[in-house]
């Protein structure tokens, strides 16, 4: 698809009206020239407040920029979704509707995106670094990635590719529309997929270092609350399962380099999953739910199984708590009471003798 749009922002959203108004001026350069190679593509998952409203306002005003799709909620894999249908941009990047851009980060990234298509680069990943803020934007985390800056890279010169996060990537469209992208929907937590299944694709990659992003933490009900992940252990379980079912299919065939890395993803997916039924959880129904999975894993991936015992291991004394939990709950005498007794210590240990 010839366009002249070099990067669509895709803003899922859902009862975002206090979030949304910041969210968007944030994209609002000063550059009229390079702000029309903007697509910004706002999808309003059924909100029963002022979304949609909001996302029309910006569209009447910015009728070249900003596009609204209505849609009844489908959570937010099926924003994505329905927004890639449409997409006009060259690259393809995700921004919450409670999270916002660093304006003037945001120019210099796209004029970056802009010389590297003129440069004819042939990028198939735009990394960048972003912030963790709180409620009034006060940063509390850096995020920036340990690769060489501002060129353009084959995955081959690297020896790693570091953990991505949603927060830092932008696709290439064509890359995303050839593998027939389509994250799941009906369920929280499928960002991780934005950051795994595209990466098949990538063969060149390009790290600049502007601070994008600005993430919200802390807020109340978003699913990086540890009592909302902690309630969701089992929707991790269902995106990890998927990961590994299609793990063989799209390693076939890439750089030495990406098989790694879509692989180090599968285990760290798959390791989180045991750590929130072992540490956090540990009902006899989360029990029962593990084993299912833990006999699904090693049938699915012998490998990756092996891989995730290592994984689950306590530093500080070198207690293998996954193995143990596997070789003693299927004969129902596991209880880890002393594994759990430990985390309590070292965890009280932490707060008073640091």
């Amino acid at each position: 698809m010839k366009t002249d749009k070099i990067l669509t922002v895709i803003i899922p959203s859902y009862n975002m009206e206090a979030y949304l108004p910041k969210c968007l001026d944030s994209l609002i350069i000063e550059d009229k020239e390079l702000l029309q190679k903007l697509d910004v593509i706002v999808v309003n998952d059924g909100s029963k407040d002022r979304t949609s409203d909001i996302a029309h306002n910006f569209e009447a005003q910015y009728p070249d920029v900003f596009h609204v799709i209505d849609k009844a909620n489908g959570n937010y894999g099926s924003c994505i979704n329905a927004a890639l249908k449409i997409a006009s941009g060259t690259f393809v990047k995700i921004l919450d509707a409670d999270d916002y851009f660093n304006t003037n980060e945001f120019y210099k990234f796209l004029r970056a995106i802009n010389e590297s298509e003129k440069k004819a680069e042939c990028v198939d990943l735009f990394m960048t670094d972003f912030v963790e803020v709180d409620g009034d934007d006060r940063p509390k985390m850096a995020h920036a990635l340990p690769l060489p800056r501002s060129r353009s890279i084959n995955v081959n010169e690297q020896l790693t590719i570091p953990m991505l996060y949603m927060h830092a990537i932008a696709h290439r469209t064509e890359n995303l529309r050839r593998i027939e992208y389509h994250q799941t929907e009906g369920i929280s937590y499928t960002d991780t997929e934005w950051t795994y299944y595209p990466m098949s694709r990538v063969r060149r990659f390009k790290y600049e270092p502007f601070a994008v992003y600005r993430y919200l933490v802390g807020r109340v009900g978003q699913t990086i609350d540890p009592k909302v992940r902690k309630k969701a252990i089992w929707t991790y379980a269902v995106i990890a399962n998927r990961m590994l079912k299609e793990f063989y299919r799209i390693t076939d065939n890439v750089p030495q380099i990406i098989a790694q890395y879509l692989e180090d993803f599968a285990v760290m997916m798959c390791t989180n999953v045991y750590n929130g039924v072992i540490i956090d959880l540990h009902t006899d129904v989360d029990d029962h739910k593990l084993l299912e999975f833990d006999a699904n894993l090693k049938t699915l991936s012998d490998a990756i199984h092996v891989k995730v015992m290592d994984r689950l291991v306590s530093q500080r004394i070198g207690f293998n708590y996954g193995r143990y939990w596997r070789k003693y709950k299927t004969s129902g005498k596991a209880k880890l009471k002393i594994f759990r007794f430990y985390r309590h210590m070292t965890s009280i240990w932490s707060r008073h003798f640091r």
